[in-house]
């Protein structure tokens, strides 16, 4: 007989060991922000999913689902689903995303499962470009300088100065809708910025683009806070300032004379990240992140943006 509960925190402590460390310790925070629920096969637990939401409960994530091997193709991963949505619901939260990696071995299981939940058919939202240091310094992809247009130069985030941050933030409030998209701020987050290979772009000393790239784990580095001012489009300036970043992650890699493989995370639909895709196989390993979104009110509501996931806790930390 299965049973499935919304766990609070005085009877979560059983169900600790269905996620991984990383999501096991947001359980011992508050669950203000997160919805929980357990299945229980007679009082034992056999699976748990988990939810976070947003301030405002309009939007949730579900970032961890598991179930027990021995309880699999019974029904338990979908009723888990359904009972988390349900709860998602009572709090009014509008929409819900559901994020995963395309080369784990239960992506095919996954989808199967938001198919028969009636979720939508999942997108692309990044792509996870995996290399070892001999492979990327041998590919194409690097050159040992990299050659911009007359007036323009790189240079190290770190340098940027408080009368440059002034000026970005200036305009960006002058700017009707925003010089930039919040979703590509130079200060977001602003502790996890990498400061082997942020690198800012000027022209003719003014800033006017940067790719800010961010720590996730030892090994992984977020590439998605990318920018060029409009009025210096059309010269490539975006896949130089990441060959620029790329170049310096991989060179210090070397220098330190560390042999381990990096990655890194891109938009799917950037420029980069499609010129990068021709090289899969030769210079990297890939993998997409897809999102599945479901809406979970009976209002006629175009979905919300959906907002990059967290990065997958089966990356080494």
């Amino acid at each position: 007989m299965y049973t499935y509960t919304r766990l609070t925190p005085e009877t979560i402590s059983p169900y600790r060991g269905l996620t991984v460390p990383a999501y096991a310790k947001l359980l011992d925070q508050s669950l203000e922000n997160l919805v929980v629920v357990g299945a229980a096969y007679f009082w034992q637990p056999v699976g748990l999913v988990i939810a976070t939401l947003t301030p405002d409960a309009r939007y949730a994530q579900v970032i961890s689902l598991l179930v027990i091997p021995e309880h699999r193709g019974k029904g338990v991963g979908a009723a888990l689903l359904a009972e988390i949505e349900k709860h998602l619901h009572k709090r009014g939260c509008q929409q819900a995303d559901f994020a995963y990696l395309t080369a784990t071995e239960h992506a095919a299981a996954i989808e199967h499962l938001l198919e028969k939940n009636d979720w939508r058919t999942p997108q692309t939202v990044a792509v996870f470009f995996e290399s070892d240091v001999e492979t990327y310094l041998k590919s194409p992809l690097y050159t040992p300088q990299v050659i911009l247009p007359d007036g323009y130069e790189f240079f190290a985030w770190a340098d940027l100065t408080p009368q440059d941050r002034a000026t970005i933030l200036q305009r960006q409030a002058q700017t009707p809708g925003g010089w930039f998209s919040e979703t590509v701020s130079p200060f977001i987050q602003e502790d996890r910025v990498e400061p082997i290979n942020s690198i800012g772009l000027r022209y003719q000393g003014e800033v006017v683009g940067w790719m800010v790239t961010q720590r996730m784990t030892p090994t992984l580095v977020d590439y998605t806070n990318l920018f060029v001012s409009r009025e210096h489009k059309g010269q490539s300036l975006s896949i130089l300032l990441v060959m620029e970043a790329t170049r310096r992650q991989f060179e210090y890699i070397k220098a330190s004379g560390n042999d381990q493989t990096a990655t890194s995370r891109s938009l799917a639909n950037s420029k980069w990240t499609k010129m990068l895709m021709d090289f899969a196989g030769s210079a990297f390993k890939v993998q997409e992140q897809r999102v599945s979104t479901k809406m979970l009110q009976d209002k006629d509501e175009p979905p919300i943006v959906t907002i990059l996931p967290r990065i997958p806790e089966n990356f080494p930390s």
